[in-house]
């Protein structure tokens, strides 16, 4: 069984995939960046919280 792809649907559903493409790149990029946002406070409130700990 051989595969083919339909040529005459190939500009609308590529078109298709490119938005899909960029909004599920969109949502990784700014899943990233909430969980870097995220983990760099918790790594400033350990190193606050260690330097403290530390002064006593």
């Amino acid at each position: 069984m051989a595969i083919t792809h339909s040529r005459d649907t190939l500009p609308s559903k590529s078109i298709l995939n490119v938005d899909w493409a960029n909004q599920l790149e969109s949502a990784i990029r700014q899943f990233v960046k909430e969980k870097l946002e995220l983990i760099m406070r918790e790594e400033m409130n350990f190193s606050a919280s260690h330097s403290q700990l530390s002064r006593l």
